[in-house]
């Protein structure tokens, strides 16, 4: 397999397996000229490249490490995992938006590097798509990529975004009408007691979803819970506002934190988009489902707050 074959051809750049398919999903790797998966398979005489920095005025580029994780990636849209703290929209490379773009396009200048002839069998971002088949069919190419939605800047997780003029108004109707299935993961104090929150936010109707995955003792929490949702509409905080109100707030969420209840405030938000949903902007009949892993920080916690336990009762 590829992030197998990093391994032992470049251990000097990855000393472990993980580390290997972290570049390999980060678009570092690529098989014969193409961006790869971790589970390709690799074939007599086939060639595998790393992507190294080049532009010296691209923040991804001199760091490969803070290249942004893209999970999807064609001629029209895509969906990137925004890491927590990070704002969507900002200046330059402190916002996602700024970043992505950066990425984008040094990725293409790398891929041109390579001199294998099939560029054009790439996705090719923003104003460089001049000859791709989402030009030919009139559909201009964006500046920058444009997201239909947004997370909070202490919340990390999937987002789509588009790089066409097409594909922003298709997935920003998509969002505007609901036809997009979004699912967070959140480690929550106690356990939730309903599989449905229908409790109004600013005097609108309001609906999430929710299904405990597993639960712990915690000797500061009393009881935690690994819980997904599914926010049904749109309101501003409503999954952080739903936790709240049912009396299981979010993890790290101190501007809802239950009235005398323990203090919640720290320097990680527990929520995390994990999954994505949504019909191809531009192709009929294809479905974009994306997934994203649940980042380190809340798997460490949730190891943490295990290890407290069992050191306190043994």
């Amino acid at each position: 397999m590829v992030a197998t074959e990093q391994v032992c051809v470049h251990p000097e750049h990855f000393p472990t397996l993980s580390a290997a398919r972290r570049a390999v999903r980060h678009g570092r790797v690529l098989l014969n000229g193409l961006r790869s998966t971790c589970a390709a398979l690799c074939a007599p005489g086939d060639r595998i490249s790393l992507l190294r920095a080049a532009a010296a005025d691209s923040a991804a580029a001199a760091d490969p490490a803070a290249l942004l994780e893209l999970l999807y990636e064609d001629a029209w849209c895509g969906v990137v995992v925004k890491p927590q703290g990070l704002p969507v929209h900002g200046w330059g490379s402190k916002s996602l938006v700024g970043r992505l773009s950066t990425q984008l396009q040094w990725q293409q200048q790398q891929q041109e590097q390579l001199g294998t002839g099939q560029q054009q069998q790439q996705p090719q971002p923003l104003q460089q798509r001049s000859t791709s088949s989402a030009a030919q069919q009139h559909d201009a190419p964006l500046e920058k990529p444009a997201f239909p939605h947004r997370l909070d800047t202490r919340t990390g997780g999937v987002l789509a975004f588009a790089t066409t003029a097409a594909a922003a108004a298709a997935l920003n109707e998509a969002f505007r009408a609901r036809r997009v299935s979004k699912r967070y993961a959140a480690i929550v104090v106690g356990v939730p007691d309903c599989t449905e929150v229908l409790l109004p936010l600013d005097g609108k109707s309001c609906s999430t979803t929710v299904e405990v995955m597993a639960t712990i003792a915690s000797v500061k929490y009393g009881r935690l819970s690994l819980v997904h949702l599914w926010p049904r509409t749109g309101r501003k905080h409503q999954l952080r506002r739903h936790m709240s109100l049912t009396g299981t707030p979010i993890i790290g969420d101190a501007k809802y934190e239950l009235e005398g209840g323990v203090k919640l405030a720290g320097p990680d938000l527990m929520l995390f988009a994990a999954e994505l949903r949504f019909d191809h902007p531009v192709v009929e009949g294809v479905q974009v489902c994306v997934e994203a892993d649940r980042p380190e920080n809340m798997m460490q916690f949730w190891e943490q707050q295990q290890r407290y336990w069992a050191q306190r009762n043994s």
